[in-house]
């Protein structure tokens, strides 16, 4: 892939990241201001946000570091969600 090309891809991603944020921060609108669990899954989201944007640079010098960020910041983000829709905070 040219330069050209990662960079429309990398464009791509965060532009999907953006997205996907977006659609969690419309999920936990639902949740209460005073649970923990909507901070916590608004938190996780800006982590994985911000280390996904990192990712779509072509000049990161530690890609591997931003790969662990992003996939601890998913699976939290998933657990998290499940555990507030088995207690019946969110649908």
């Amino acid at each position: 892939m040219n330069e050209d090309g990662k960079k429309d891809y990398g464009i791509l991603i965060a532009q999907k990241a953006e997205r996907l944020i977006t659609a969690i921060y419309l999920v936990t609108d639902l949740i209460d201001n005073k649970e923990p669990l909507k901070s916590a899954i608004r938190t996780n989201s800006i982590v994985l946000l911000s280390s996904i944007n990192t990712l779509a640079q072509p000049e990161v010098k530690d890609r591997i570091t931003e790969y662990k960020v992003s996939l601890k910041a998913v699976t939290e983000i998933i657990s998290l969600l499940h555990v507030g829709r088995s207690a019946g905070i969110a649908a």
